[in-house]
């Protein structure tokens, strides 16, 4: 017995010893926070895409029904005339055409009475088949309706186990930064750091990327005049850091546009986490990172202070912050000096 429980012992003990320094080791860990970031970016993007299309099937399911309550009213009208009609020919059914033909007393007369009777017999088959016409299409759109209501709850279960699934990952990344050690934490964040690609090149394709269709905007001489007044993507105590600034606020403040323009760029890069890229025109692009998550989509036109995305830590083990960068072409520009910071925010240096 005592030999079995030894064994028994070992085989659950080793397998957690040895999966115990892989957990601890830096390089696996970046590896593993990375891949959930990158997991998280792309179950936003089908998030995003399945409330599109919810909206979407909302849009259509309206129209659909504003086209039948339509139909329903023609319908109505016809059933009132046909029912008219129907009452009117019921009055005068012993009467009928015969003695109408026998009592004409002239083929002129003849003629003008048989014109007037294919009058009255071709508007009451017109009336018929208007009737079935507006029948058949009211079945129609119900069908139609009935179709889009069953995508409808598709699309909104896609949307909630998309959004749930969100949900999930943040919550294992989270787990996972928590229970790092302090000694490796110090490691990894060091290495995260050392993963950043130096100049973040605003114009060539990286990897994960969902990029817009060439930029709309051409020229935006209203931008290179906004120097001192650009409003604040973000409100928090701010730090200078590499070729922007990082702005401390807190998990899940609004990320706001600076300045209008389209959304030329969403992706994960390592270091940088979540990051949307904004097209200003005229070479002008501003850069958002570690964020928790982007609610605009590439290519998506917004307006100055727009909400485009929320404050997270992705690409950091540093806490909550934006990291923001201010691009002419290739070259920096310092965002201090283009931002219109309130005053008493502390502005720090590394």
């Amino acid at each position: 017995m005592r030999v079995l429980a030894t064994l028994l012992l070992l085989i659950v003990c080793v397998p957690a010893a040895v999966a115990a320094p892989q957990r601890q080791d830096p390089t696996a860990i970046l590896e593993e926070i990375e891949t959930l970031e990158i997991r998280m970016f792309q179950a936003d993007e089908e998030l995003r895409g399945a409330t599109a299309r919810v909206r979407e099937t909302e849009s259509h399911i309206a129209v659909q029904e504003e086209l039948m309550a339509s139909n329903h009213a023609v319908l109505v009208e016809r059933r009132a005339r046909l029912k008219l009609r129907l009452r009117t020919m019921y009055r005068f059914r012993h009467r009928g055409f015969l003695p109408l033909l026998f009592s004409i007393k002239s083929p002129h007369e003849l003629l003008r009475t048989a014109r007037y009777l294919w009058w009255i017999v071709n508007a009451d088959q017109s009336l018929m088949d208007d009737l079935r016409d507006e029948l058949q299409r009211e079945r129609r759109v119900k069908r139609q309706i009935k179709r889009e209501r069953k995508q409808l709850l598709q699309a909104a279960g896609e949307a909630f186990t998309r959004r749930e699934e969100t949900r999930t990952l943040r919550d294992e990344r989270q787990a996972l930064v928590q229970g790092i050690r302090k000694k490796n934490r110090q490691r990894v964040n060091k290495l995260l750091l050392q993963s950043r690609s130096g100049a973040l090149d605003v114009r060539i394709d990286l990897r994960n990327t969902t990029e817009a269709e060439p930029g709309k905007l051409k020229e935006n001489p209203g931008f290179a005049r906004s120097r001192g007044r650009l409003p604040m993507p973000a409100i928090g105590p701010i730090t200078r850091s590499g070729r922007g600034i990082d702005i401390l606020a807190e998990a899940g403040d609004p990320i706001r546009a600076v300045h209008e323009g389209d959304v030329s760029k969403l992706m994960h890069i390592n270091g940088y986490g979540l990051v949307a890229i904004l097209d200003h025109g005229d070479e002008w692009f501003t850069v958002y990172t570690h964020a928790r998550e982007f609610t605009v989509q590439a290519g998506e036109r917004v307006s100055s202070g727009q909400t485009i995305g929320h404050v997270g830590e992705t690409g950091s083990l540093e806490g909550p912050r934006l990291h923001f960068e201010l691009r002419q072409g290739r070259r920096d520009k310092d965002p201090i000096h283009w931002l219109q910071v309130p005053r008493g925010l502390r502005i720090s240096e590394p």
